[in-house]
Parts: structure tokens; sequence; C-alpha cells
């Protein structure tokens, strides 16, 4: 199989359970859909399971204010930077490259804190030197894995790179890299990865100078929090003092969710149009991202988590 790597030397660990809040969304643009697509999936993971998704609904403003209540607004209180859980890494990995299948890297990575049910648990999702080590050897790997397949490399490379090498190497971490963080680079981010691959040459003279230097920036955009986490950036709360996603945020909060990986393109695309933002465009997307085997995996994953069918 295309992409599976041998198996690591060391022993492998178990991975852990923990789970991640989805309970409702809390953003003043994403509208009641977001809340009855979260709250049917993935809801109810850091508090009681049960309870209609059209209650949240029911109990909000005319404006369908999300997590309004009687009492109040009612949000679930998680971090805006949950870290990626060993299977969301793999799944991403897969997804961002192309791969026949999974690397089977994760399977050596320090195992998180076993304290819930569920194995997204954005409490117990910590990076621990041990893990940070792991992330680093996994990084290196696959960069080996990936510019060593020429049809691999060519996958994650825009098909009209200039004639320059300077132009390649721009095209390229910015196409790359805006992949992997699941969201545009800022200028900044991408002058630092432009600046890396120029060191290609440098650490990998013993391969050509395009395929050493995407060697060096995906071994440095695999280990970048923003790969490894899925940041929230927002700082300006509304007069409900929530902060609203960005779109791209909203694709990857959908995509982890419901399909446990990074967004696809059409995904981005969407994100990208603003399409997200509205009701019908957020709609369309979770009614897509649901067609599927993986959304259907994921939900099953998620009840065979609920009731620990493990333990059967």
């Amino acid at each position: 199989m295309r992409g599976r790597l041998p198996s690591s030397t060391r022993e492998a660990r178990e991975r852990s359970a923990g789970s991640q809040s989805w309970s409702r969304w809390a953003t003043s643009h994403a509208g009641p859909l977001a809340a009855i697509a979260s709250a049917a999936l993935v809801a109810a993971c850091t508090g009681s399971i049960g309870g209609s998704p059209d209650d949240a609904i029911a109990d909000g403003d005319a404006d369908g204010c999300v997590g309004c209540t009687p009492n109040g607004l009612e949000i679930a209180v998680q971090t805006r930077f949950p870290r990626l859980s060993h299977r969301q890494w793999e799944n991403t990995v897969v997804d961002l490259f192309h791969l026949d299948g999974p690397t089977g890297l994760s399977d050596s990575f320090a195992q998180d804190l076993e304290t819930s049910t569920f194995d997204n648990n954005h409490q117990t999702l910590q990076v621990t030197p041990t893990l940070w080590a792991d992330y680093q050897s996994a990084a290196e790997e696959v960069a080996l894995l990936v510019t060593g397949d020429a049809a691999l490399l060519a996958g994650i490379t825009p098909a009209d790179l200039p004639a320059d090498a300077a132009g390649q190497a721009r095209a390229f971490a910015e196409a790359f890299g805006a992949r992997a963080f699941r969201r545009p680079l800022e200028d900044a981010e991408l002058d630092v990865l432009v600046a890396t691959f120029a060191r290609g040459p440098e650490l990998y003279p013993e391969v050509g100078a395009f395929e050493s230097g995407a060697r060096v920036v995906i071994e440095h955009v695999l280990q970048s929090p923003f790969f490894l986490y899925r940041p929230e950036l927002g700082t300006e709360a509304d007069a409900r003092g929530l902060i609203a996603l960005s779109g791209f945020e909203v694709a990857s909060r959908l995509s982890y969710a419901l399909w446990d990986s990074m967004p696809d393109d059409a995904l981005l695309a969407a994100a990208g149009a603003g399409e997200l933002e509205t009701e019908d465009g957020l709609r369309a997307e979770v009614e897509r991202l649901l067609d599927g085997d993986r959304a259907r995996a994921q939900l099953v994953r998620f009840f065979d988590q609920v009731h620990e069918a493990d333990q059967y």
C-alpha cells in the first residue's frame, strides 16, 4: 500500500480516550444548522447526553440565538487551541498527502491520558516532551516518504509552477502551507516557509533542489502548532460576548466533527468564498459531508465510545 510506513521499532502504545465538546457552536454567524449538526453527531461530550437538537433552537430568540435558554446564555466552555488526537493526526496526514492508507506512525505516539470515554477530549490532549519528539520523528519520516515518491510529491505540488526556482519555492510553500494549516497563510508565515525551502539543498544535498526544499518545508509544517492544533484566533466579541469563527475555522470544526480529518478542497473553497457564513451555504456543506461512508463511520465510532463497545 503506497503511503504505509514500516512499523516503528518503539513499542506501540495504545491510543487514549478523551472527549471534545461539540455540544453547541458558539458562533454568531453559524446559525441553527450548526447546532443541529453538532448536536446530532458529536454533541454533549462534556456534559449529559440527551435532549433534542430542536431544544437548542426552541430555547433561542427570534434570531435563532445559539445557546440562549430561559436561564440565559449557556455555552459549553472549550479551548480555542484543541490539539489533534492521534487518530485525527493520522487521518489528516492521509488526506493532506493523498496517501492510500494510514502511515501507522501514530501507533507509536506517546499515549494520552485515559480519563474519558472519548478520544478527542481537548482537556487531556497535551503535548509532552515525549510526544513532541514523536511528532518530530513522524514529520521527518512523512517528508522522506512523500518527497521520495514522484507521484506523491506531484500530488501536493501546484500544476502551474513558475519556471524560476524562487517562484516554484513560493508557489509550493503557499499551496501546501494553506492546506496543512487549513487556511490561507499570512505573509510572514509564507516568507518563513520560502526561507525554509531555500535551505533544502544545504540540508539534503543528495537530492534535487526542489525535492530537498519540499522535504524541509513538509518537516517544518508538520511540526507547526498550526498543523498540530486547530487554533481559533478571533478576538472581537459581539454583544453577547461570543467571538465569531472565521469561515476556515467553521470548515475545520465541520470536517473534524463529521470526518475526523481536515477539510477537503471543496470545503476550503466554500470557506474562502464566504459560503459557510450563510445558513444555506453551511447546510449544503453539512449535507455533502454527511453523504458518505466517512461520516457514517464517524457516527458509529461516536456511539461505540458512548457505549464503550470495546468492553464487550
